[in-house]
């Protein structure tokens, strides 16, 4: 983190850092990680930017810390939780698209 941050990496860039680490696990330590990274820039916003090697290294330990759902049994018996999310999230984009084509189709008359 303090290396992009060192390098000059934009407030999106460390973002992106951030919120990949926090979502490649299913609900990353219940969705805390997550959380925590928010708030984390919410802050930034506040107090600058110019903060964020003080901040931003702050979330590293609690995601390398943090279990995803898909690693407790809770989350994988009796229904596997995991495959129903990873199966809906994939549908999602054309979900997506049908509302768009339809809202567009709509709004024509």
């Amino acid at each position: 983190m303090l290396t992009a941050i060192d390098g000059g990496a934009s407030p999106s860039e460390l973002a992106a850092l951030l919120l990949i680490a926090a979502t490649d696990r299913v609900f990353a330590d219940g969705g805390h990680a997550l959380d925590f990274i928010n708030k984390a820039f919410e802050c930034l916003d506040i107090v600058g930017w110019h903060q964020a090697a003080a901040i931003l290294p702050t979330a590293v330990p609690h995601l390398v810390a943090a279990r995803g759902g898909e690693e407790l049994n809770a989350w994988r018996h009796p229904l596997d939780l995991v495959q129903l999310c990873e199966a809906a999230s994939a549908a999602l984009p054309d979900l997506l698209g049908w509302c768009l084509v339809n809202k567009i189709a709509d709004s024509r008359g």
